[in-house]
């Protein structure tokens, strides 16, 4: 009885399959620790580097917790407790990575990657030029993406075979008119990010020697540089140049009536909606109203 209550909870708890690993482009010591794309250093205490050691090894959550234990020689709960907030924390300042270890059976495995999409994640982008950088782009919110992708297609085909079932031809057409609409719309969103940071990415390249790093955190992705490195220009271009193709996209199509000009104007609208991020509120606008506030401070 007890061997099947220990594989019932294993069969759930994902930290047994979950490894943190210490992201590309940092470094640690027994002091601190330094990111090398951002130059961002933190102070290490003794227990926190024994953590991230054991990440550079390679190991589950569970097995950090259980060599922890061991090296502080108590098993007191308190123990694993510390190491799961040391690794919320390195894990929300892009220090490490988490990824699927080890032999999981296909539940313990959904449930890791449903995990998954609330951990924070790092991706470094390598290349110089913008169509390089751009495809790079398009393979992360595809990947950030791909559960909503999935999710609302699978939905939407599962509809279409029941209605299909059950002989409502009308409703199929309907449906199968939503369904490539869906899926425009997907595209739209997938490239109009893809190519919004790649302008970050690549303009900041252009201006400086720096590398930095795609964050995900949450729902949202974000361009993370140096902290004293901060133009104007690298959060303008971004939603300005992506959010003016589209807008030129949806005069064409109403000037030029272009064939499934609905379609049309759904894609180009996921394009112009990046108007929005430009906006005082929130996003790129705030930033750049923050930093024209503190210079304006500064000269004065």
């Amino acid at each position: 009885m007890f061997f099947n209550a220990w594989r019932f909870w294993a069969f759930f708890n994902t930290e047994y399959y979950l490894s943190p690993s210490v992201c590309s482009g940092i470094n640690f010591s027994e002091k601190s620790v330094k990111d090398t794309v951002t130059n961002r250093e933190l102070e290490l205490n003794k227990t926190s580097y024994q953590i991230l050691k054991l990440c550079a090894d390679g190991h589950t959550i569970s097995d950090i917790k259980s060599k922890m234990e061991d090296l502080y020689k108590c098993k007191d709960s308190r123990v694993g407790d510390d190491v799961s907030a040391f690794l919320n924390q390195a894990n929300s300042k892009f220090l490490i990575n988490y990824k699927i270890k080890g032999k999981s059976n296909f539940i313990s495995y959904l449930i890791c990657k449903f995990k998954l999409i609330f951990q924070q994640r790092r991706y470094e982008i390598h290349g110089d030029t913008l169509i390089g950088i751009v495809l790079r782009m398009m393979l992360i919110v595809f990947k950030r993406f791909f559960i909503y992708f999935l999710i609302s297609n699978a939905s939407l085909l599962f509809t279409i075979l029941i209605s299909f079932m059950v002989n409502i031809n009308t409703y199929s057409d309907v449906l199968l008119q939503l369904l490539l609409f869906v899926n425009v719309f997907f595209l739209g969103i997938f490239s109009g990010i893809a190519f919004h940071e790649a302008i970050h990415v690549f303009i900041y390249r252009r201006k400086h020697s720096g590398q930095g790093f795609m964050g995900k955190k949450g729902i949202s992705l974000a361009f993370y540089r140096e902290d004293n490195y901060k133009k104007v220009s690298i959060k303008l271009m971004g939603g300005l140049i992506v959010g003016v193709t589209g807008v030129l996209g949806l005069i064409g199509t109403w000037l030029f009536s272009i064939n499934n000009n609905l379609l049309s104007y759904v894609f180009f609208s996921t394009y112009a909606i990046h108007l929005i991020n430009l906006l005082p509120i929130w996003g790129d606008g705030k930033e750049i109203v923050e930093m024209w506030i503190k210079r304006r401070i500064h000269i004065e």
